[in-house]
């Protein structure tokens, strides 16, 4: 869905009193290509739309629009929302009958619209530390503008996706927490970061938090409480398409500040149908002859075609080895 921010209060409500506001592309051609990743510059989208008219065309090139994406199988619980950004550019051609209108997109955090515009700061300040970057990003992500609106016995696993999408922030722990319910419903209207409070209230009487860490928006149990994460399987029988190690030799070796040789874990990278457990921060185990590991995702693309095309995610991981390692290597 393309949409004008204007238009409408927040990027999470596009129906009001049975009207629809923005464009829906669902019944036009359309190719995709989503990458999320721990690093946030990488957090990009392309879409090629095909044949539509004049009209379509000239809104979806129009400065400043913003775009809601989900993808997805009924039998795999529907689709879900995997992008939400604005478009930067979104030039058409003719390519003999048909026309091609190609859109590229970046997540959340680095619009303008009721945010700071990461991308424009960071071109004006080359030389900011890491931390001060961070602390403009973190400011960013309180701003966006955000409206929820869950009903009775909604599933808060699902505001919480919501929020990652809007965000941009790569989300972890999710699969660990037990599947609770917003009993009355949950509606908000505000900024990102009040949003995330309210969330964070409710998780929190139920053993659980939410936090934002080092761009990663992070599900986690209280003192005492136990994380269990759940791996996605992957074998040439569940949905594995390629599998294939990248990694680095260290060769010349890499020496770290004291003169000791780096230790670089093994890298892979990997190719499989639509999975909606696999993403970033997220761990997968493979099972086939050339590895049997457990791996932690540090990026993810998933592409395909709403016309008859398969729906497929590929993806780079490092080989896991435990809590620490996950901790060490999220952003």
């Amino acid at each position: 869905m393309v949409y004008d921010p204007k238009d409408v209060s927040s990027a999470a409500i596009l129906e009001q009193g049975g009207a629809t506001f923005g464009l829906v592309l669902s019944d036009l051609h359309v190719e995709f290509s989503v990458t999320r990743s721990q690093v946030y510059a990488e957090n990009t989208a392309e879409f090629k739309v095909y044949n539509a008219k004049p009209s379509t065309r000239q809104q979806m090139a129009s400065p400043g629009q913003r775009i809601r994406f989900s993808a997805g199988y009924k039998d795999q619980g529907g689709p879900i929302g995997i992008f939400w950004g604005s478009i930067m550019r979104g030039p058409s051609s003719r390519k003999g009958a048909s026309w091609e209108t190609n859109l590229t997109c970046i997540s959340s955090l680095t619009e303008s619209t009721g945010s700071e515009d990461i991308a424009t700061w960071d071109k004006k300040n080359p030389k900011a530390s890491r931390e001060k970057k961070l602390e403009v990003i973190t400011r960013a992500v309180n701003r966006i503008p955000v409206q929820l609106s869950f009903g009775a016995g909604s599933r808060v696993k699902e505001a919480i996706r919501t929020m990652s999408a809007i965000t941009g922030l790569v989300l972890w722990g999710l699969e660990g927490m037990p599947e609770l319910l917003f009993p009355n419903g949950f509606v908000y209207v505000g900024g990102a970061r009040g949003a995330m409070m309210q969330l964070d209230k409710m998780l929190r009487r139920n053993g659980w938090a939410l936090n934002i860490d080092n761009m990663s928006l992070l599900v986690l149990p209280l003192v005492g409480g136990n994380l269990t994460a759940t791996v996605a399987y992957l074998t040439k029988d569940t949905g594995l398409l390629d599998l294939r190690e990248t990694t680095d030799l260290n060769v010349p070796p890499k020496l770290d500040k004291n003169g000791k040789r780096v230790h670089i874990p093994k890298s892979y990278e990997f190719k499989c149908l639509l999975n909606p457990k696999i993403a970033p921060n997220t761990l997968v185990e493979f099972n086939t002859e050339q590895a049997k590991i457990t791996a932690l995702v540090t990026s993810v693309t998933i592409s395909g075609n709403n016309f008859g095309g398969e729906f497929q995610t590929s993806g780079k991981c490092v080989v896991w080895s435990g809590i620490g390692d996950t901790w060490k290597k999220a952003p």
